[in-house]
C-alpha cells in the first residue's frame, strides 16, 4: 500500500504500487479494483497510485507514479486523465506525482518529483507551473514538491526536497524558506500535519520535526524519542484521525501518537566538568600535581606558564536522550564568544595562554533545547616566568 484514504461516505480507498486503486466498503466488505487498461482512455492512467484526495464536489483525485493525475467520477466510474504533454505548455509539468491538495478556494495543487508545483484551472484544464529558480529567492526551494498543506489559519505550506516553503497564493511567490540551517533535521519533507495548537508536524528522512509557525522554531525527534526509525516515506502520506491521532509511516513501520501527549523536557540539565588533561595526558591527583582533588571537586587551578597545552571534558547529567544535548563553552578573559558543540565534541582545548587569571565556563541544553545557563566553571590562574 502506498496510500489509504477514507472518503466522506466512509468508503476506504487504497493506493497500491503496481496493482491499481482499490475501493473497500466496510459495511458490505465488498472490494472493487480499478486498473489501467490501455484500450480504455477512461480507465485509471497508471497502476501505481501514490495519492488520493476527495474534493468538495465529491470527486476523487488520484495521483500516480508515472500517469499524472486522474479525476474519478464515482457515478459513471470513469477517470479523466491530466497528464504531461510536451507539446502543451499548460499541461501537467510531469507524470510522476508526489502530492496533491484542494485548498479552501477549490483550487487543486499538484506536486511532482522533479518538475515543480502545478495549479489547475478547472474551467480551462490548464496548469500554471512553479519551478525553482536559483536567481529568484521567492521561487520554491526545489522542483521536488513532496507535500502540500493548508493550515487552519489559511497559510499554505510547500514541502520540498530542500526544505519547507511558506507560499503566498495571492502573489504566487514564496515568502519564507525553512531549511536545515533554520533547524530542520533534514531537507526532504515527506509529510505535513497540523495539531490542535496550530503546530505543524513534519516527517523527514532524518526524523520527525514539530514546527511552531509563530515562533519559527523547530523541535526535532529521533529514534531516541521512540520513532520507528529516522527515515519516513515519501510515498506514504501521513494521516490524522477524527480524534486527533497522527500516523506517520517509515522504514521500520509507523508511528501513531496524540500530539498533546508529547511532553517537552523543561528541566535544565546539570553540567559537570569531567576531565582535565595537560599536554593531552591525564593529570594525577595529589602530591606535586596541580590537581589536589578530582576535577569535579576542584574550584581553582594554578598552572605554570609552561603548562601551555591543556584541555577540559564535560557532560550533562541528563538521562533523556543525552546525545541530543548541546554545549557552549568559553574561556572568560580570553574569548568573548561562546563555542557551541554537540554531544560528540565535549572537549575544549587551549594552547599558549598568557599568564593571568581566567574562568573556564561550560553550559548545556537538554534534549528539548532547555539550557542550564549557569552551568559549570573553574577558575584558572597561570603564573608568569
Amino acid at each position: 500500500m502506498t496510500a489509504v484514504y477514507e472518503d466522506r461516505q466512509g468508503l476506504v480507498w487504497i493506493g497500491t504500487r503496481g496493482t491499481g486503486l482499490i475501493k473497500y466498503d466496510p459495511d458490505t466488505e465488498r472490494i472493487t479494483a480499478y486498473r489501467y487498461d490501455a484500450a480504455k482512455p477512461d480507465s485509471l492512467s497508471h497502476d501505481s497510485v501514490v495519492n488520493i484526495h476527495e474534493d468538495r464536489t465529491g470527486t476523487l483525485w488520484i495521483g500516480t507514479y508515472g500517469g499524472g493525475i486522474n479525476a474519478f467520477d464515482r457515478e459513471t466510474e470513469q477517470f479523466t486523465r491530466y497528464q504531461h504533454d510536451p507539446s502543451d505548455a499548460h499541461s501537467l509539468s510531469a507524470n510522476v506525482v508526489l502530492s496533491l491538495l484542494e485548498d479552501r478556494a477549490g483550487i487543486l495543487w499538484v506536486g511532482t518529483t522533479s518538475s515543480g508545483l502545478n495549479k489547475l484551472n478547472r474551467k480551462t484544464g490548464a496548469f500554471t507551473h512553479f519551478r525553482h529558480d536559483a536567481s529568484d529567492p521567492n521561487s520554491i526551494s526545489a522542483d521536488g514538491v513532496t507535500s502540500i498543506f493548508e493550515d487552519r489559519a489559511g497559510n499554505f505550506w510547500i514541502g520540498t526536497a530542500a526544505g519547507l516553503d511558506k507560499f503566498d497564493r495571492q502573489n504566487n511567490r514564496v515568502v519564507s524558506h525553512y531549511t536545515t540551517k533554520s533547524g530542520l533535521p533534514n531537507g526532504t519533507i515527506c509529510g505535513i500535519l497540523e495539531d490542535e495548537k496550530g503546530l505543524l508536524w513534519l516527517s523527514t528522512q532524518n526524523g520527525l520535526s514539530r514546527f511552531d509557525p509563530r515562533k519559527e522554531s523547530f523541535r526535532n525527534y529521533t529514534v531516541n524519542d521512540g520513532l520507528q526509525g529516522n527515515t519516513f516515506f515519501l510515498y506514504s502520506p501521513p494521516s490524522k484521525s477524527r480524534s486527533g491521532e497522527m500516523y506517520f509511516g517509515g522504514s521500520n513501520g509507523f508511528n501513531a501518537f496524540y500530539p498533546d501527549q508529547i511532553a517537552d523536557n523543561l528541566t535544565p540539565p546539570p553540567v559537570v566538568i569531567t576531565n582535565f588533561q595537560l599536554a593531552n595526558r591525564p593529570v594525577p591527583i595529589g602530591g606535586n600535581s596541580v590537581l589536589k582533588k578530582t576535577i569535579l571537586e576542584t574550584d581553582e587551578l594554578i598552572l605554570s606558564y609552561q603548562d601551555d597545552v591543556f584541555s577540559f571534558e564535560f557532560a550533562v547529567l541528563n538521562y533523556r536522550s543525552p546525545e541530543e544535548s548541546r554545549y557552549k563553552y568559553k574561556m572568560v578573559g580570553f574569548e568573548d564568544e561562546w563555542n557551541e558543540v554537540d554531544s560528540t565534541r565535549r572537549r575544549a582545548a587551549y594552547t599558549n595562554l598568557d599568564p593571568g587569571n581566567y574562568v573556564f565556563r561550560v553550559i548545556a541544553s537538554n534534549n528539548d533545547g532547555v539550557w542550564n545557563e549557569e552551568g559549570a566553571s573553574i577558575n584558572i590562574a597561570i603564573t608568569p616566568p
